[in-house]
């Protein structure tokens, strides 16, 4: 539950200085306070404009508009700010302070015909980064009222993200940035701040997330894992402590190889454990690869894991398919589903977040998980966007990395919130 004990020094002087633009961005750290003072920013806009004029509030998805804007703003200011509904378009909207509110999820390109058409008097964009450019750029033509503002927050991200580049960077827009820090929250408890610093330590994402910096991404991915390996490699697990396991599954194609990886789940989603990795570098007869997958689960029975579930790519349903059925044929427990992925940027996030808080942990006997580890890089070639250095190759292990992901995805959202704020 928000509570309302005042503005912090940060916020104070915003406040105090804040200048009316076309766009108003606040930019920075996690949890620095930046999304609080847009709400009251909000309620300013929504006071003191016409009874007419339409606002808008996007998020990457509708999910997010409620958790990262609405559901705060409603304990703050109770019934006045309701709950999110369809019109007779199928257009979503909330009612706040008795104003019909349009709310869109920007989750992908094809969100711009959701904006395509209207005009605003106002935006409120939470965490714009997250969008897709066309979608920001056709909300930004659709801002055509007299004196329309468009209100912005945002973690940083890649120098070269497209929202740096053409709008953060633009002298030729009436911008304002004002930028956080962790630091300018004293709100937060000391042990939560000195536990994120930790866990981002040595990484992009302390400077992004810790200090409100955009930085390029480069070198290892996995620093902390190179820097540290004995805090990460381990000769053996205590299987009393482990509830839960799972495999991922990669399908190669061209020269990449095929991967399943065994991950385990800790008690308490206290972490997890990368036990067991191989890699299939022949293709095209689904025979051998089933026969090589029932062999990989009955090692793993053998070995003392209990796997409960399998998880493969979601692009290769048809290969996918196959395994369920030899599964099945072979009289296994086991489930065979698709992996709806994350991004891989999110995938890569909660290893670094799980990599700094001494979660993970790979056996010392699954060498191919651990040479995708250390070899795991950044691609410097690509100007436009931040990328893993993904090279094609039978002898390149980084293909063990996405299986290892689907295998612990489902796992992500208690993994996350229990490294980030203990348990």
């Amino acid at each position: 539950m928000i509570k309302f004990n005042g503005f912090t020094d940060k916020q104070k002087e915003i406040i105090d200085n804040l200048k009316k633009k076309s766009m108003i961005v606040f930019n920075g750290a996690v949890r620095s306070g930046k999304t609080f003072l847009s709400y009251f920013l909000l309620l300013e806009i929504l006071n003191s404009s016409d009874s007419g004029a339409r606002g808008i509030i996007l998020g990457k998805t509708l999910g997010m508009v409620e958790e990262n804007i609405l559901n705060p703003m409603r304990e703050l200011f109770g019934d006045y700010i309701g709950y999110i509904k369809s019109d007779a378009s199928g257009n979503r909207y909330v009612k706040m302070f008795s104003r019909k509110v349009r709310c869109v999820g920007a989750n992908d390109k094809s969100s711009e015909g959701k904006i395509r058409g209207a005009t605003y008097a106002w935006a409120m964009c939470d965490e714009v980064a997250t969008y897709p450019k066309n979608v920001f750029d056709m909300l930004v033509s659709r801002l055509s009222e007299p004196n329309a503002m468009c209100i912005c927050t945002t973690n940083p991200d890649n120098p070269n993200h497209w929202f740096k580049k053409y709008y953060l960077d633009n002298e030729k827009i009436d911008l304002e940035i004002y930028n956080f820090t962790i630091d300018d929250n004293p709100t937060l408890e000391k042990r939560y701040v000195e536990n994120l610093k930790n866990i981002y330590s040595g990484t992009e994402l302390y400077d992004r997330l810790i200090l409100g910096k955009w930085v390029s991404s480069h070198g290892a991915i996995y620093k902390k894992f190179i820097r540290e390996p004995e805090n990460y490699i381990v000769d053996s697990i205590n299987k009393a402590d482990y509830v839960d396991y799972s495999i991922g599954i990669d399908f190669g194609e061209n020269r990449s190889a095929t991967t399943f990886v065994l991950d385990g789940l800790k008690v308490g989603a206290s972490g997890i454990a990368v036990l067991k990795a191989d890699r299939i570098k022949e293709h095209g007869d689904s025979k051998i690869l089933e026969q090589q997958f029932i062999n990989f689960v009955k090692e793993c029975y053998l070995e003392g894991y209990n796997p409960t579930t399998a998880y493969y790519d979601n692009a290769q349903s048809t290969l996918g398919r196959s395994l369920e059925s030899a599964v099945a044929r072979a009289g296994l427990p086991l489930r065979v589903k698709e992996c709806v992925k994350d991004k891989i940027l999110d995938r890569i996030k909660l290893t670094i977040i799980l990599m700094g808080s001494y979660r993970f942990k790979v056996l010392r006997s699954c060498r191919e998980g651990i040479k995708a580890l250390q070899e795991a890089m950044w691609d410097m070639e690509s100007k436009t966007k931040e990328e893993r250095l993904d090279l094609v190759s039978p002898d390149n292990p980084i293909d063990i990395l996405d299986a290892m992901e689907y295998g612990f995805q489902r796992w992500s959202e208690l993994l996350l919130k229990v490294a980030l704020y203990g348990g």
